[in-house]
Parts: structure tokens; C-alpha cells; sequence
């Protein structure tokens, strides 16, 4: 598999509908026209793509205060577990400038975001991590 990863273009808004026919479709459109009407630094999303067609994307805000908070994340069924969300994942990190990153979760990603080096409890839906500076 020979997956790329970039930041959201904004001829990739009719590819977000293409993503899937589940539950999820109207969200990724509603991210999609987002991104696109966005005009501040704040919105961030970044795109897997295999042969050039989008297979996943990763959403989130990088805050003023450097908190990182990835809202929203989605791969192609045929693509998880291979890495693809985990890789988007630390690109929005590693992107963001921030010092801090929140995922607010639900409690099945539990043992997900703890291998992926977040601080999580037994109870909670939200994970923190600090995030290594460029400068450090």
C-alpha cells in the first residue's frame, strides 16, 4: 500500500463524498465545506490517499493556547488497521505547533489512544498528551 498523506486541498470536497455511504456521509461533506470556507489557522485536516483517491482524513483545531484538538478522524473500513488513522493522526500532531493535544473519545478507543501515547483513565473519554516542541 502505497499511502500518501497531505493537507486538505479544496478541489478534495467532492472526494469527501465519495468517503462512504454509512452514517458518516453528511458529516464529512459538512467538514469538507468547512475547510473550505475556512479562513483562519485554527481548522486543520489533513488526507490519506492510496492511487490519488482520499481513504481517510483527519479534523481537528489548533487553539491560540496551543492545545491541539482532534475532533473528528475517519479511514475506509479496508483501510484501518493498517495504520492509515495513526499516521494522520501524528501528521496533525506533528503540524499543529501546539505543546498539548485533547482527544475527547468514545471509551471503545480507549486502549487506541493509550498506544498512541495519550494519558487515559479507566473512566475517561478524554486523553491528553504532550506534544514534543520543534524547538526541543
Amino acid at each position: 500500500m502505497g499511502i500518501e498523506y497531505r493537507r486538505f486541498q479544496k478541489s478534495d470536497l467532492l472526494d469527501f463524498a465519495d468517503l462512504s455511504d454509512d452514517e458518516w456521509m453528511q458529516t464529512h461533506i459538512e467538514l469538507a465545506h468547512s475547510m473550505i470556507n475556512c479562513n483562519n489557522e485554527i481548522e486543520r485536516c489533513y488526507v490519506a490517499l492510496d492511487d490519488g483517491v482520499i481513504i481517510g482524513y483527519i479534523y481537528g483545531f489548533a487553539l491560540p493556547n496551543k492545545t491541539l484538538i482532534p475532533e473528528f478522524m475517519y479511514v475506509q473500513p479496508k483501510y484501518r488497521r493498517n495504520g492509515v488513522g495513526a499516521n494522520l493522526l501524528k501528521l496533525l500532531e506533528n503540524e499543529s505547533g501546539c505543546s498539548v493535544s485533547m482527544i475527547f473519545y468514545h471509551k471503545s478507543m480507549h486502549n487506541h489512544y493509550e498506544k498512541l501515547g495519550y494519558s487515559t483513565g479507566e473512566n475517561h473519554e478524554t486523553a491528553m498528551k504532550t506534544l514534543e516542541s520543534e524547538e526541543g
